[in-house]
C-alpha cells in the first residue's frame, strides 16, 4: 500500500511541475503577442504594411494607426522610434492631405510629467506632411511619426493629437499615447 501511495505522490509532483511550466510558457507567449502590438516602431515593414491594410477592410474607417492600440511604449533616450498611421480617401475625386502631430494642448504636461508642452513637443521628428490620395483610395505606404526621447525625460503617458486636413478643412483624425519607460 505504500508503494502505490508513493507512485501517487510523484506522479502528483510531476503532473503539477508540467503544469506550471505550460503556465509558464502560456504567459510569456501571451506577453510576446500583447508586447508586440504597444512596441513603437522604427519602419515600416510588410507587417505594418498589412495590418493598415487590413484595419481598412471596415469601409467605415477612414485613419488607421499601427499600433492598433494607438498606445506606443518607448524608452526613455530612444530615438527613431514612433507609431505609423494612413488614411482613407472617402471622396470620389483627387484631395491633397496635410497632417499634424502635436501634444494635446488640454495636458497637463508640466503637472503629469515636469514638462512643457514646448519641449516635448521638440520630441517629434517629423510633426507635419503632406500627400495626395486619388478618389476611393486607401494609403498604400503608411506615413511613420517619430520620436527622439532624451535620457532624462521623466516616465509618464503623453496624449498625441492627429489632425489630419483636406485643403485647410478637418477631414479625420485621431489619438495615441506615448508611454514613456
Amino acid at each position: 500500500m505504500k508503494k502505490g501511495a508513493m507512485e501517487l505522490s510523484v506522479g502528483t509532483i510531476v503532473t503539477i511541475v508540467l503544469a506550471v511550466i505550460m503556465l509558464g510558457v502560456g504567459i510569456y507567449i501571451i506577453t510576446l503577442i500583447r508586447g508586440g502590438a504597444t512596441n513603437a516602431i522604427d519602419s515600416i515593414n510588410d507587417e505594418v504594411i498589412t495590418s493598415i491594410r487590413n484595419a481598412f477592410a471596415d469601409e467605415d474607417k477612414v485613419i488607421v494607426v499601427y499600433p492598433t492600440t494607438r498606445t506606443i511604449k518607448i524608452s526613455r533616450g530612444d530615438t527613431g522610434k514612433g507609431f505609423a498611421f494612413g488614411i482613407q480617401n472617402t471622396d470620389l475625386k483627387e484631395h491633397a492631405f496635410k497632417w499634424t502631430v502635436a501634444v494635446d494642448q488640454y495636458f497637463d504636461a508640466q503637472t503629469k510629467c515636469g514638462v512643457g508642452l514646448a519641449d516635448i513637443s521638440e520630441w517629434i521628428v517629423n510633426p507635419q506632411g503632406g500627400f495626395t490620395l486619388g478618389g476611393s483610395q486607401k494609403q498604400v505606404d503608411p506615413l511613420l511619426v517619430k520620436f527622439n526621447i532624451p535620457k532624462n525625460a521623466n516616465k509618464c503617458q503623453i496624449p498625441f493629437n492627429i489632425e489630419v486636413r483636406d485643403e485647410s478643412a478637418y477631414y479625420t483624425g485621431s489619438q495615441v499615447f506615448l508611454d514613456l519607460r
